[in-house]
């Protein structure tokens, strides 16, 4: 997530998975090259499979997965807005009900590597500012940005 405004009156940050499109678009263009090839070799039954879960699974994929987030601080409210190709979901959460940012770590059994994500504690329960989990600082550094910019607000 990168920030795209800090200034006194609000602060924005925004993802924008262009890796993740681009490399699906490339295994979406694998896919129909795949299925040309074993047609072309007369391999009909499995490039007509292989053309069928292509198209039911791959446009589902991306359409759940390749998500932009913005999310944008000002002094009244949090706003929180993730879309994707299908869909816009928004959350507006009032700021002086923000006690502050905070990770939330996400580990099952028998996993090595421990995921995060950046949410808001707030007085009604924490609020997820993204929907995913990630390895990494990423979620950290998000929440510190908020706090900073939180605690400057609030003068302290």
């Amino acid at each position: 997530m990168k920030v795209i405004e800090n200034t006194a009156e609000q602060l924005v940050l925004s993802q924008t998975p262009w890796v993740l499109g681009i490399l699906m678009s490339v295994v979406s263009l694998g896919a129909i090259g795949t299925v040309l090839v074993l047609l072309y070799h007369r391999q009909w039954l499995l490039g007509a499979f292989i053309a069928g879960v292509s198209v039911l699974v791959l446009p589902i994929a991306v359409l759940l997965v390749v998500q932009r987030t913005q999310i944008v601080v000002t002094p009244e409210t949090v706003s929180i807005q993730s879309q994707n190709l299908a869909r816009i979901f928004k959350t507006d959460v009032a700021t002086q009900t923000i006690k502050h940012a905070s990770v939330e770590r996400f580990r099952q059994e028998g996993d090595v590597i421990t995921t995060f994500r950046p949410i808001l504690v707030t007085a009604d329960g924490d609020v997820p500012l993204r929907k995913g989990f990630q390895s990494g600082n990423g979620a950290q550094d998000i929440a510190d940005i908020i706090n900073t910019w939180l605690d400057a607000h609030r003068g302290g």
